[in-house]
């Protein structure tokens, strides 16, 4: 049988972060079995990629015009 209790922070941690992958795992399954909350994520997926790509573009012009660097 394993352990009962986590006695050094790091098995906690490693702990924790196995049942956070295991949840998400589980609501990943829900949302495949339901068409319409798939098409929901999709959506939301693709408009914060389109706005990551543009914040990310408008970061480079504002590098290439030379602002936010010290004079």
């Amino acid at each position: 049988m394993g352990k009962v209790c986590c006695t050094d922070s790091t098995d906690y941690e490693k702990k924790w972060r196995i049942e956070a992958d295991l949840d998400a795992l589980c609501r990943a399954k829900a949302v495949e079995k339901d068409p319409e909350r798939m098409a929901a994520c999709k959506k939301l997926a693709k408009t914060k990629l389109a706005d990551s790509k543009q914040r990310r573009d408008e970061m480079q012009m504002m590098i290439d015009m030379g602002e936010g660097k010290n004079p």
